[in-house]
């Protein structure tokens, strides 16, 4: 855990082991209730801000990451600062293994996400959303 005091978890974190929680300089990172964080999950708001609902399941290897790089020219990329963003994750989502969230994405009510995928853009509630880019594939019934 990096930046614990800007870390919130709520009741009933079920964690399988090598979770890693990140929110520092200026971060902000929320976990809600009765969630579930299967084996070599990332979930790093860094300088941004990611808030988690009740509910949520999170499948090995999953990163999950509030913030950019900036990629200017003029300056090496290992210097660059972090330009930072935000990441919701309404209740009851299930991110499937091996799945990258990006910055300034919402994950509405009830997604599921295929495995594999890399999730760019917010989804609808109750959507199933899958590949490179993650796409809407299927809604759940």
């Amino acid at each position: 855990m990096y930046g614990a005091e800007n870390i919130v978890i709520g009741d009933d974190l079920h964690s399988h082991g090598h979770l890693y929680l990140c929110a520092h300089e200026g971060g902000f990172l929320q976990i809600g209730n009765d969630c579930s964080v299967n084996t070599n999950v990332r979930i790093d708001a860094a300088t941004g801000r990611i808030v988690i609902g009740d509910g949520v399941m999170i499948a090995p290897n999953v990163v999950i990451r509030a913030a950019n790089h900036s990629m200017r020219r003029e300056q090496p990329m290992r210097l660059q600062k972090s330009t930072p963003g935000h990441i919701v994750i309404e209740d009851d989502v299930w991110i499937g293994s091996n799945s990258v969230i990006t910055s300034d994405v919402t994950l509405a009510r009830g997604t599921v996400v295929g495995a594999g995928s890399v999730v760019t853009h917010s989804t609808e509630p109750y959507s199933i959303v899958a590949g490179v880019p993650a796409r809407k594939i299927g809604e759940r019934t």
